[in-house]
C-alpha cells in the first residue's frame, strides 16, 4: 500500500515501484490525458487552459467523453488544415469585413467561405450565406437566374394578374 501525491491509497504490485513502472495512482494519466480535473473543468490539449466542459466537443471514444481539443482550438486547426488560414490571417478578414458576413451583413458568428474548385479563401460568411451558396453550388448563372425568379414570379402573372 502506498500513497499517491494526491493523497489517495493505492495497492502497487510487486516491483512495479521499484521498476517505476508505477507513479501514481492513475491522477497523472488522467491529467496528462486531459481529462476533467477536480474543479469540473477540463485542459485543452492544445492551449493548456482549463475550460469548462461545455467548451469541448462529445467524443465516446474518450474516456471522459470530450475531444481532447477545446472547440475554439478546434476550429482554429482545423480552419488551418483545410484552408491554410490562421487566426491573423482570419482577424484580418475579420477587421476587413467589420464583423459582419460578406453578403449580408449580419453581424454574427462567420465561417471561412471558400471556392471548391480552386480552394482559395474568398472571405467570412454567416452559416445562412454560406450554405445558400453552396446550395447553388457557387454558380452565378443559377444565382442570377434565383434573383430573377424572386424579382419576377411566374405566380404573379396567373394568380394576381
Amino acid at each position: 500500500m502506498c500513497l499517491c501525491k494526491c493523497g489517495k491509497d493505492i495497492v502497487i504490485v510487486g516491483n512495479h515501484l521499484l521498476k517505476k513502472h508505477t507513479k501514481s495512482c492513475g491522477c497523472l494519466r488522467k491529467e496528462a490525458a486531459g481529462l476533467v480535473l477536480k474543479t469540473g473543468k477540463k485542459k485543452c490539449f492544445n492551449c493548456k487552459v482549463p475550460k469548462n466542459t461545455s467548451e469541448f466537443s462529445a467524443y465516446k471514444k474518450k474516456l471522459d467523453k470530450l475531444q481532447a481539443y477545446c472547440k475554439e482550438c478546434a476550429q482554429k486547426t482545423q480552419e488551418k488544415r483545410k484552408y491554410n488560414i490562421d487566426a491573423e490571417n482570419k482577424a484580418d478578414l475579420l477587421n476587413k469585413q467589420n464583423n459582419r458576413c460578406a453578403i449580408c451583413n449580419e453581424e454574427t458568428k462567420l465561417c471561412v467561405d471558400h471556392d471548391h474548385k480552386t480552394k482559395k479563401v474568398r472571405g467570412l460568411l454567416c452559416h445562412n450565406c454560406n450554405k445558400g451558396l453552396g446550395y447553388f453550388k457557387d454558380s452565378i448563372e443559377s444565382l442570377l437566374a434565383a434573383i430573377d425568379y424572386i424579382k419576377n414570379p411566374p405566380a404573379d402573372s396567373i394568380l394576381y394578374g
